[in-house]
């Protein structure tokens, strides 16, 4: 059909667009078949012990753990599996994670077997959390496996792929260099842009980025994959090689390049890209952008249909597809040969089309990168026009290089500083709720209708008349929605640790404590808050209450405070020596927070139907010194017409004894928040949970055995009593909804719920 068509271009793409998208379904269909041998079918949803041989395809990387030690993280290709007395051979990659450090170094081809924990993994135990689970499945890999360095043990090597192993050699080489020449965060930044090394970026910095909208600086991209051309063309043609040997040179290097940074979608787009610009250099004909950009994506999608779904790829290719779309139009309406301009515009193109993107994958938009992407990209393209003869000179001769080492480490701090500063500009980016599929879809269609208003005869009053009225639908949608009558209390699932949102009739917040923190590998105010309160399109928390110091309270409130505006705070004033309460309180005075010291007989007011009551602690005890830190908790009480919930913080013994007697009507709770993680209550638990009476319990607890067998007894006891039980180690966050009668509660199920749109059963 397309055949016949050959002379009517816009007719034949029609048929041809029909066959590409069948034969993209059909390798998407046949990407997902997987063999009966494969190891998904022998991995159990929850942990269990197993044992598993395989071999590593990949060159491990290395983060480090909560508790200070190293983790290793790599995707192994299984060979056999052995679980209890079944012994199976088996095929398929999983995600393998070492804890600690091996006898031997881990490398591309060894040949392992190991003792450990075989389970699917998870997905997002949140609302507004990061999906591993299907990330990973959109990569094939069903099956994540953890073991420790002691149960690893090494049983050969296997010749794999030789350029792989020659990338992966070349990549680690490169990367010593530039952390022996190079120090602190420029060295971070040179390994991501120059080796697609990402892991190690600090979590400020990164935040910095994606505020900025200049995250996409941070991957490598056209940017890189240009300037590496255009660089070795230009030696090349200085040391007098013909074209037709050092083009086809230049191709192979950039394709070695792309498998020596992981051959990442970007990447791969724009080598194809590049070498299409090349090839047509050589042949001596033009290069149209459109075919090299979709040939890019037919051979990505050849290999993986599953990257169509990601972030990354989508990101990457709209992105250039925006450039190519809008900048003829823009040159034609402006005409003007100013470079600034240009580049003003070249930005303004990339975040028209990509905004919809970022904000529903990253709940943020970022009016502010049409100015910074204006400092920051041509910082970015000097930082790696800087770091070739660094490079090249750090190897000839290390002394000459040190000097280019300290240009690039002077241009990355401007980057740094440069970004700093604009993502601190006021409205310069905004936290907003995902939009509507239908919504993303229908923008992306008045883009492309008012790209063609002069073929389709469309004046631009219409469009006016159109944007006019979207706004108008938003502003009074918004303006005149229904506030919530509910009260609805969200228990985070933050591992070991507290975290507990909730929202008032009327629209007013307040948040219970911020789970750990202050980690470089895990901050639950940064990895799990943070995130759900963006999701939620929360702008300002109305309050947040520190019940004690201890670190799985206070520590992820840093993050929390850091990246969002606070209102009140509210604590018992018991302090702590610890760095993490230190960066706790000195925020609270750099911010001028107003801070309320709570005790026992204080109440929280000015909510709609809603009193709040503190428990505990007494008077004064918050100062004493040889008071345990825990006797010190914040207890609160919150009331909501008929029913109402108690938080105990980490409250134990003394205190829940002292509540008990002094204010014996007050301990009556519909919801219970267990103490001290469903800990072992001093003095026996019965007494404070008959006093208490509570018809649902929730436990929040992280998932080391030791801590959930510590607590098994306590939850049967709990469900003998009628108590309807919830640990949010299991069940992902506790939902609860009280409509002023009775709480009704739901578990966040992986996949279960649709992320923002949980509502009570």
């Amino acid at each position: 059909m397309a055949a016949l068509n050959i002379g009517r271009r816009n007719l034949s793409l029609i048929p041809l667009s029909v066959a590409y998208l069948f034969i993209g379904c059909l390798l998407l269909g046949v990407n997902r078949i997987l063999p009966q041998d494969h190891i998904s079918n022998f991995t159990p949803v929850e942990a269990e012990e197993a044992y598993i041989s395989g071999v590593i395809t990949e060159e491990p990387s290395v983060s480090v753990a909560y508790y200070g030690g190293r983790r290793f993280n790599f995707i192994l290709s299984s060979r056999q599996i052995q679980q209890g007395d079944r012994n199976v051979r088996v095929s398929g990659k999983v995600r393998v994670s070492v804890t600690g450090e091996p006898g031997f170094p881990l490398s591309y081809g060894d040949l392992l077997v190991m003792k450990g924990k075989l389970s699917r993994p998870s997905g997002p135990s949140n609302p507004g959390g990061f999906d591993r689970g299907a990330y990973l499945a959109r990569k094939g890999i069903f099956s994540s496996f953890n073991s420790g360095a002691s149960n690893v043990k090494l049983a050969g090597k296997e010749r794999l792929n030789p350029v792989l192993r020659l990338a992966y050699e070349c990549r680690e080489k490169i990367r010593q260099v530039i952390y022996r020449d190079i120090q602190g965060d420029p060295a971070d930044l040179l390994a991501a842009v120059l080796l697609g090394l990402r892991r190690d970026i600090d979590s400020g910095i990164n935040d910095d980025f994606m505020k900025t909208g200049t995250v996409h600086l941070l991957a490598i991209s056209g940017l890189n994959i240009g300037m590496i051309a255009f660089i070795a063309v230009l030696l090349l043609g200085m040391a007098r090689v013909p074209k037709r040997a050092a083009i086809p040179a230049v191709i192979l290097m950039l394709i070695f390049y792309a498998i020596l940074t992981n051959a990442t979608p970007s990447v791969v787009r724009a080598t194809v890209m590049s070498i299409a610009v090349l090839s047509g250099l050589l042949i001596g004909r033009d290069t149209s952008l459109w075919n090299s950009l979709g040939l890019a994506a037919v051979i990505i999608l050849s290999f993986d249909p599953n990257a169509l779904f990601d972030a990354g790829f989508q990101l990457s290719f709209v992105s250039v597809a925006s450039l190519l779309y809008f900048m003829p139009e823009i040159k034609a309406r402006f005409r003007t040969g100013n470079y600034m301009a240009e580049c003003f515009f070249v930005s303004i193109a990339a975040w028209i089309g990509t905004a919809p993107l970022i904000l529903e994958y990253f709940n943020i938009v970022t009016p502010i990168a049409v100015i910074s992407n204006l400092i920051a990209v041509p910082l970015s393209f000097a930082i790696t026009a800087a770091s070739v003869p660094f490079m090249i000179f750090a190897f000839i001769f290390p002394p000459l290089g040190k000097i280019f080492a300290a240009s690039v480490w002077f241009l990355c701090e401007a980057l740094f500083k440069s970004n700093s500063i604009l993502a601190a500009i006021p409205m310069g980016h905004m936290y907003l709720p995902k939009p509507p599929v239908i919504a993303v879809v229908f923008y992306y269609i008045f883009i492309a209708v008012f790209m063609a208003r002069r073929k389709l005869n469309i004046r631009p009053f219409y469009f006016a008349a159109i944007i006019l009225t979207a706004v108008a639908i938003t502003a009074w949608t918004n303006a005149l929605a229904p506030a919530s009558r509910n009260l609805r209390v969200t228990f985070l699932d933050v591992g070991h640790g507290d975290s507990v949102f909730l929202e008032f009739p009327g629209g007013s917040n307040m948040l219970i404590d911020g789970g750990s923190g202050g980690q470089e590998d895990w901050d639950a105010g940064r990895d799990v808050v943070l995130p759900f309160l963006r999701c939620k399109g929360i702008q300002v928390l109305d309050a947040v209450v520190l019940t004690h110091p201890d670190s799985d309270h206070v520590g992820g409130l840093v993050s929390i405070m850091d990246g969002m505006r606070v209102r009140y705070i509210f604590d018992s004033g018991a302090g702590s020596g610890s760095a993490v309460y230190k960066s706790f309180d000195d925020l609270i005075s750099g911010k001028r927070v107003v801070r309320y010291l709570l005790k026992r007989g204080d109440g929280i007011a000015g909510i709609k139907d809603v009193s709040i009551f503190c428990l505990n602690p007494a008077s004064g005890r918050a100062l004493e010194e040889n008071i345990p830190v825990n006797d010190k908790s914040v207890v609160l009480k919150v009331r909501f017409k008929g029913t109402s919930a108690m938080f105990c913080g980490d409250a134990v013994g003394m205190p829940l004894s002292e509540i008990a007697m002094i204010y014996p009507a007050q301990m009556r709770s519909s919801l219970l928040m267990m103490p001290h993680h469903g800990g072992e209550i001093k003095g026996g638990w019965e007494p404070f949970v008959g006093a208490v009476g509570p018809s649902i319990a929730v436990i929040s607890q992280g998932r080391a055995q030791k801590e959930i067998e510590r607590s098994a007894g306590l939850q049967e006891a709990l469900g003998s009593r009628g108590i309807e039980v919830y640990r949010t180690n299991s069940s992902g966050a506790v939902i609860a909804v009280s409509d002023g009668v009775k709480f009704h509660v739901d578990k966040w199920r992986p996949g279960g719920i649709k992320l923002c749109q949980i509502e009570g059963r």
